[in-house]
């Protein structure tokens, strides 16, 4: 509720578990507004905190794990080992690992906290919940219709042209601006003296542009691709 009342511009709204009642013919019985307890924080101050949130998210944060492509994430993960309650203290072996945040920052549609009680493999909230908070969001995203605002990484796109492309598509002066070129689409050479191979064609990945005689990618690089050898 906290991280909701962030992304609400300060605004404390009472949870609804139920949207509305539909009866057996289709007619709404009952709706569910929303419901304002308080205003906690001002609207200035949660602009605030939702930009300085969508660091965590970005290149050095904790939670870069949580990023999704095309859209600004604000987050914060959590990490805590669980108390003793025999001995004291804290326990050095039981932890619970967190992500909460909310996406689009500039617009908020979804809030989620994310948690694992006793995770085995690892107890960072950044590597354990974070992965976890990207998808669900991702797939949420798609299900409300929310498009991306941002031009994917590594792409060459300009954000106008972001949401004018179709999956598999190249845009003018995007992944295709010069066939059979991957700098055209900034794909970076790999090192001289490696063997190319082609590369899969995933939904999203740039490296059409590196199929045909002259470029090849590795696939241990993705769209890192290299001229081939003459």
């Amino acid at each position: 509720m906290a991280v909701s009342a962030i992304a609400n511009g300060g605004k404390l709204l009472k949870p609804i578990l139920v949207k509305k009642i539909v009866s057996s013919k289709g007619t709404t019985v009952k709706e569910f507004q929303p419901t304002l307890v308080r205003k906690v924080i001002e609207p200035k101050t949660a602009r605030i905190l939702a930009k300085m949130m969508v660091a965590v998210t970005q290149e050095g944060g904790t939670g870069m794990e949580a990023a999704i492509d095309g859209f600004l994430v604000s987050g914060k993960t959590g990490t805590a080992q669980k108390p003793d309650t025999i001995s004291g203290g804290y326990t050095k072996d039981r932890w619970i690992a967190s992500f909460v945040g909310f996406v689009p920052t500039e617009d908020p549609q979804i809030a989620m906290a994310i948690m694992f009680d006793e995770p085995l493999i690892n107890y960072y909230g950044g590597v354990v919940a974070a992965p976890l908070f990207r998808r669900v969001a991702e797939k949420a995203l798609r299900h409300l219709g929310v498009t991306p605002k941002m031009a994917p990484k590594d792409t060459g796109l300009k954000p106008q042209e972001t949401a004018a492309a179709a999956p598999g598509a190249a845009p003018a002066g995007g992944a295709a601006g010069v066939a059979g070129d991957p700098s055209a689409a900034g794909i970076q050479p790999a090192a001289e003296g490696e063997s190319p191979v082609e590369a899969p064609q995933a939904p999203g990945e740039a490296p059409a542009a590196c199929t045909g005689t002259a470029w090849g990618c590795r696939r241990s690089r993705g769209c890192r691709c290299r001229r081939r050898s003459t």
